[in-house]
């Protein structure tokens, strides 16, 4: 379901954390039973802060695999 509400989200706030931001609590929204108080949609949107601020990680090989893929491109 976040796959299908993250797509409608990129249509409406373009791509990045902003359109993620809204993906997360509108799914939320969708799955929870009753209506969210504020409190609970803000400690949702906490969530997409916490994902943004840490530090990103690269797979062992991913460049490697990247540049593959798109034609061998030299990350030297």
């Amino acid at each position: 379901m976040l796959n299908d509400v993250e797509r409608d989200c990129i249509v409406r706030h373009g791509y990045g954390l902003h359109s993620f931001r809204h993906a997360l609590a509108d799914t939320f929204e969708r799955l929870a039973v009753d209506r969210s108080p504020p409190a609970v949609h803000e400690t949702i949107l906490g969530f997409a802060n916490i994902i943004a601020e840490h530090p990103m990680e690269l797979m062992h090989d991913v460049l490697e695999r990247s540049n593959t893929s798109l034609g061998g491109i030299d990350s030297s």
